[in-house]
């Protein structure tokens, strides 16, 4: 029997054999790098994101964030809980968030990163498939956590999005320029119940500082879940 051709970038065969009336055929099939690429341009908006991986860090960001960041990727997909990114903007939160989405996706995971803004772009005839499609990725990394529109429309499917998440129990990672204290206690109280959830199913982590702060009981225990030392 002929040996199928193989992928010569992962090796990974590019022709399966069936067999028509008993007799072997080779037909083509995708390899892992076919598969990944396609999940990959389904996982970013923008193809750059592709290229922000842990193997990638110029250790700008403080190893200490970094490290944490890379054990939470390391227990995927085992993970229910999530990861609050949190700092000022430009502190390397959407770098860290797509190093995690990488990692994800080399393990096989079906993995979507979206910015809020994103998610309340869409037609008013889109919200409810794009809701149902971001509920179901094996991990979901949301970008941006309040920069959305503020107004009782935007807050509402904000949540809608947050609770999704909650509700499944699948791992996400947010990014926020918000505080801890606007976290806790935001301004407007409609936020409040979309802040709270997060903050039920995400471990907090700042990025900036690399400073470790510590919230006790539940946190403590997702903390020890990601490996990560005191």
């Amino acid at each position: 029997m002929t040996e199928p051709k193989r992928c010569p970038r992962c090796g990974h065969a590019v022709e399966m054999t069936v067999y028509d009336r008993g007799e072997p055929v080779l037909v083509p099939c995708f390899c892992r790098c076919h598969t990944l690429e396609s999940r990959r341009s389904e996982c970013f908006t923008v193809p750059e994101m592709g290229l922000q991986t842990f193997e990638a860090d110029d250790g700008k960001f403080g190893s200490d964030v970094v490290e944490k960041c890379r054990k939470y990727a390391e227990k995927l997909p085992d993970l229910r809980t999530g990861l609050l990114l949190f700092g000022p903007p430009d502190s390397g939160k959407t770098f860290l968030s797509c190093c995690i989405a990488n990692a994800a996706l080399d393990k096989g995971m079906r993995v979507l990163v979206r910015s809020m803004p994103w998610v309340l772009s869409r037609g008013y005839d889109e919200v409810a498939s794009t809701i149902e499609q971001l509920s179901r990725a094996e991990l979901l990394v949301l970008d941006d956590l309040g920069a959305e529109r503020a107004t009782d429309y935007g807050r509402e499917i904000v949540y809608s999005v947050i609770d999704s998440r909650y509700q499944s129990r699948r791992p996400t990672v947010v990014s926020t320029n918000l505080t801890r204290i606007e976290l806790a206690n935001p301004a407007e109280m409609s936020n409040r119940r979309t802040y709270n959830r997060v903050l039920e199913m995400c471990l907090p982590l700042e990025v900036d500082t690399g400073r470790k702060r510590s919230t006790a009981g539940r946190y403590s225990d997702m903390a020890r879940e990601y490996d990560w030392q005191d």
